[in-house]
């Protein structure tokens, strides 16, 4: 038996050998690995003839080398959500940087549209001529009434049409006004006049020239947008080049406050906004959002429009003087919403 033993002892320690386990076989598998040993040896060749003890040395080493492996893993797995980061920009807006873009596009949109509606049918001639731009619809129909140096006036939209100006649009209710000939200022006032479902309330003061086409409104409003629960004042200082051949409108300045039904302030100042009115949304210009008093730490976003705005509804934001980001305009609540 004990032959037996020995034989099959000195088979087993050949075939590890053979494998090059042996050292991990005969130490009970706590030693290095064959790739280790193989180092080990081929540096006690070359070296000054190191013993075992530096072999386990290297073996050591190994193993520490096995202990690190693990933390790359878990660097990949920690960075997993901040590749997602990219897609996330899109949206990275904290609720109250989104209100703001929501209060200045809004704004836009709504002017624009109010003084599509002022300007849909021409202003009236001074002369006291009734003015019809679409003969078709009537839309609108002007009526005035002249007096000594000044006309009152009416822009009727009766129960709702859309005017040439506007054929995406339909207008409802009434304006009423009066121009002071002399020196060609307008008071437009307006009581329950709705547009696209956004009722209008509030005044308007401008003085009107024209050059060429153009018709130039230098104004200063104050009125109220209102949409179901949701409101915004609006009140300051815009200056509007409309062309009612082409249907664009252009606001090269406007300096204006704004303060939505739950009581937020906004400051907002346009410059430079293109609006072609088919397309609803501007195709160039900013718009610059300051939430509540301005100084230092207040929040400040700035929008800008883009060739691409009214296709893809996309714009884009910067934050307090941030990077701008591109924002898709779906993405904020009621931007669908503007006229």
């Amino acid at each position: 038996m004990k032959i037996r033993e020995l034989l099959t002892i000195g088979m087993v320690v050949l075939a590890c050998t053979l494998l090059a386990g042996c050292q991990s076989a005969a130490s009970g598998g706590g030693g290095s690995s064959a790739p280790d040993d193989t180092n080990t040896a081929a540096d006690n060749d070359s070296g000054d003839g190191g013993t075992g003890t530096e072999g386990e040395g290297d073996g050591d080493t190994g193993t520490d080398d096995k202990a690190v492996e693990p933390e790359p893993d878990a660097t990949e797995v920690d960075n997993t959500p901040v590749e997602t980061d990219p897609d996330d920009d899109q949206t990275a807006l904290t609720d109250e940087e989104a209100d703001a873009v929501n209060a200045a596009v809004l704004t836009v949109g709504n002017l624009a549209g109010l003084f599509a509606a002022l300007g849909a049918g021409g202003l009236p001639a001074t002369d006291g001529a009734a003015v019809v731009l679409n003969p078709l619809t009537g839309c609108p129909t002007i009526t005035p009434t002249v007096t000594e140096g000044a006309m009152s006036f009416t822009i009727d939209y009766g129960d709702g049409c859309s005017p040439v100006l506007d054929p995406g649009s339909t207008y409802s209710g009434s304006i009423s006004g009066e121009v002071n000939v002399a020196t060609r200022t307008i008071t437009l006032t307006l009581d329950d006049f709705v547009m696209d479902g956004v009722t209008v309330d509030g005044s308007v003061e401008a003085s009107v020239s024209q050059e060429g086409n153009l018709l130039i409104l230098e104004s200063t409003v104050d009125v109220v947008f209102t949409e179901g629960e949701e409101s915004a004042a609006c009140t300051g200082d815009v200056t509007v080049e409309l062309n009612p051949i082409t249907g664009e409108l252009f606001i090269p300045t406007a300096d204006l406050s704004s303060v939505d039904q739950t009581g937020d302030e906004y400051a907002i100042v346009l410059t430079d906004v293109h609006i072609d009115l088919i397309e609803v949304l501007p195709d160039a210009g900013t718009a610059t959002v300051v939430l509540g008093t301005i100084g230092p730490g207040a929040l400040t976003v700035e929008i800008t429009f883009t060739e691409g705005t009214p296709t893809d509804g996309t714009v884009l934001v910067s934050v307090n003087g941030s990077p701008p980001i591109t924002l898709s305009l779906e993405d904020i609540e009621d931007i669908e919403d503007i006229q």
